[in-house]
């Protein structure tokens, strides 16, 4: 996967920084990973997607390769569990 050699922290890292960056203007939590992976092959894009989900317990996809249902439907359980915590 290029983010290794890229000098890119890991994922969880990543995750981290985002959450801890986003912390100043409102509590915030990752809920998926999308990808990028089209520099690889087929196999290999799929290894990193599998590999995300892995290394993060989140759902991942490329949503422009492959099918964005994992994400789409890690935002709508987010969504309804915010609703849930509102009442």
């Amino acid at each position: 996967m290029s983010r290794g050699t890229a000098g890119c922290p890991p994922l969880p890292d990543l995750i981290r920084i985002y959450e801890d960056a986003a912390r100043p203007l409102r509590e915030s939590q990752v809920i998926a990973v999308c990808l990028n992976t089209y520099d690889l092959d087929e196999r290999a894009a799929r290894d990193a997607v599998a590999r995300a989900t892995q290394e993060t317990g989140l759902p991942a996809t490329d949503p422009v390769r492959f099918d964005p249902a994992p994400v789409v439907d890690a935002m709508i359980r987010a969504a309804d569990d915010k609703k849930k915590n509102r009442r």
